[in-house]
């Protein structure tokens, strides 16, 4: 029986801080549009993100289904906050090749202490 282990190159990631909103759309567009054109999954951490709104969460749909036919995904992660309550709202999980990575709960003070 063989194993072997190796790094992976090819996914790309975008770390989201502040508000996506109207007026900060572009500058995720951009970013998003190239690690599309660069190939490979894109991991999303949204563990900074304090706000998204429908536009943004449009922006991630189309981006899974740009991704999907090139046999890749949509991984975001996600924390507490108003953007966790709003993809769950809006059933993101169930987008066809988007992953949500769920830590709510990981970063309140019960569970650094124990």
């Amino acid at each position: 029986m063989e194993f072997s282990t190796s790094e992976v190159s090819d996914i790309r990631g975008l770390r989201l801080d502040g508000e996506l909103d109207m007026g900060t759309m572009e500058l995720l567009t951009g970013p998003l549009n190239a690690a599309i054109a660069a190939g490979g999954p894109i991991f999303v951490d949204m563990s900074a993100l304090r706000f998204i709104d429908s536009r943004g969460i449009r922006e991630l749909v189309r981006a899974a289904a740009a991704l999907e036919p090139r046999g890749w995904c949509l991984l975001l992660h996600i924390d507490d906050g108003e953007v966790a309550r709003a993809l769950e709202v809006v059933g993101l999980h169930t987008v066809p090749n988007v992953h949500i990575i769920d830590h709510r709960g990981a970063h309140t003070p019960e569970m650094a202490t124990s």
